[in-house]
């Protein structure tokens, strides 16, 4: 039977079934829609959300989050407490809702009802930053730090947006003794947040001489602190003047160093990992300069244009007062005395205590001096100097071995 003659014996109340149908599942759909679309801008726009959907109970209850903000008055924390109630009567698994309700009661001093409803909210789920926030800041008023740092892991372990927040607050407590010794134990168990938390650490400039106590520790317990994160901390700890600290930690992390004498005489070590300690490429002025390394041993390699000079290369010291011998080997160009590239030993931020210039191709490339550290100058800088020349072309040469030593 052809298509049209089926359709037009169909009753008026079929095709009202059949209408009512259509418009259902419309119905269904835009309902479909919505929700999930609530669902998924809930927590970037809270109040479309609703909107959207405003008896779905974590939708509810995030929107209420949402109104008890840091600056809500009593009648907005009351309306954000009454659609927190009414989520949870939609859903009472919804944790944003119950942690609201927590607030609530703790911003109107019911202390007891805070508990209960934040109680409730770890309960249901682990991952509620709010929730782990206030059972941490409780556990900081019983002074319980063992406490604290299970709800610091839980929080970092368990939300992207912790170490943002927690991260500082950690920085800032390792000056405590009672804090630093179990978040070391805690770091050498591996925790996945560990590593983020020393590259924090290192970089962040809080509390570096703290920071350096806690990475030796760590390093005594066998914790793999990365060599940036050393280097960071080193150089940040110089930064501040806190020259002894830097020591203390750098020769923590290098076996057979000697305060007495220059490290790395024959440049083997990656100058891309240089602390203050070690060789350190300057390049300034007009110089050009770079360590090359193989197997082992290396060497500097300097130059300059005509005209043009300044430093090559700077290492820290923290020799002991006393009588030191600078001796090294180099290879390059002769040149005037007036234009030689010469050694320097000053006392940091302070005077100049000698220089050795740096022999030529005719004098078979060996050369030494003697310098003397006095009495008051705890840190000192060895450095390379290019002095200007006008040779056609220019200063360049090698640095094959440098080292200062005790006389």
């Amino acid at each position: 039977m052809p298509a049209a003659n089926r359709l037009s014996r169909r009753s008026p109340a079929s095709w009202a079934a059949r209408a009512s149908l259509a418009i259902g599942i419309g119905v269904l759909g835009w309902i479909s829609c919505t929700h999930s679309l609530a669902m998924s801008v809930r927590t970037r726009n809270p109040v479309l959300a609703h909107k959207l959907a405003p008896a779905e109970g974590r939708v509810a209850g995030t929107f209420a989050r949402h109104l008890l903000g840091a600056d809500a008055d009593t009648r907005t924390r009351a309306k954000a407490a009454g659609i927190a109630e009414a989520a949870l009567r939609h859903d009472p698994t919804s944790v944003p809702a119950a942690a609201t309700l927590g607030l609530h009661r703790q911003l109107s001093g019911d202390t007891a009802g805070a508990r209960r409803w934040f109680g409730y909210s770890m309960r249901l789920s682990r991952r509620d930053l709010p929730t782990r926030l206030w059972a941490l800041e409780e556990a900081v008023a019983r002074n319980d730090i063992p406490d604290v740092l299970a709800h610091y892991d839980i929080a970092l372990r368990t939300s992207r947006a912790a170490p943002a927040l927690l991260f500082p607050i950690l920085a800032g407590a390792i000056s405590d003794e009672s804090v630093r010794t179990p978040l070391t134990r805690k770091l050498l168990t591996r925790p996945a947040w560990a590593e983020q938390l020393v590259d924090h650490l290192a970089g962040s400039g809080t509390d570096p001489k703290s920071a350096a106590l806690l990475f030796t520790a760590l390093g005594r317990g066998g914790y793999p602190i990365s060599e940036p994160a050393q280097t960071g901390l080193i150089n940040m700890l110089v930064s501040r003047d806190l020259i002894e600290d830097a020591w203390r930690f750098y020769a923590s992390r290098q076996r057979g160093v000697d305060r007495r004498r220059s490290r790395d005489p024959m440049f083997a070590k990656d100058a891309r990992a240089a602390t203050a300690f070690d060789w350190t490429v300057a390049d300034e002025g007009g110089v050009t300069s770079a360590i090359q390394n193989t197997g082992g041993k290396g060497f500097l390699e300097f130059s300059a244009p005509p005209l043009l000079g300044g430093v090559a290369v700077r290492q820290l010291q923290v020799l002991p007062p006393g009588a030191y011998v600078l001796e090294g080997r180099s290879t390059g160009s002769d040149l005037p005395p007036d234009a030689k590239p010469f050694w320097t030993l000053s006392c940091r931020n302070g005077p100049e205590l000698g220089r050795i210039p740096v022999s030529g191709a005719s004098e078979a490339g060996r050369f030494s001096g003697m310098l003397r550290v006095p009495e008051g100058c705890a840190a000192q800088m060895l450095v390379l100097t290019v002095p200007p020349t006008d040779a056609p072309s220019g200063s360049a040469g090698q640095i094959t071995f440098l080292q200062l030593r005790p006389a």
